[in-house]
């Protein structure tokens, strides 16, 4: 019983710290690199367009306006 007890602990313990790390060294780890790298590429993202398009505004203004009339 103890060793079928210790695997099953051991297993949900890993499908806990997978879903959601509860300890505070996984929590450091992740948490610095895991939400930084979706917000930045985003904004950079959005930043290139606004950049490359300055007109990106008027258009979909423009296109709005078009498909309104």
């Amino acid at each position: 019983n103890n060793p079928r007890k210790r695997a099953a602990s051991y297993f949900t313990w890993t499908l806990a710290t997978l879903i959601n790390p509860s300890p505070p060294r996984r929590r450091r780890l992740h948490s610095p690199t895991l939400p930084p790298p979706i917000p930045i590429p985003s904004t950079q993202i959005a930043a290139a367009a606004f950049a490359s398009d300055g007109r990106t505004a008027p258009s979909t203004a423009h296109v709005s306006g078009d498909l309104q009339v």
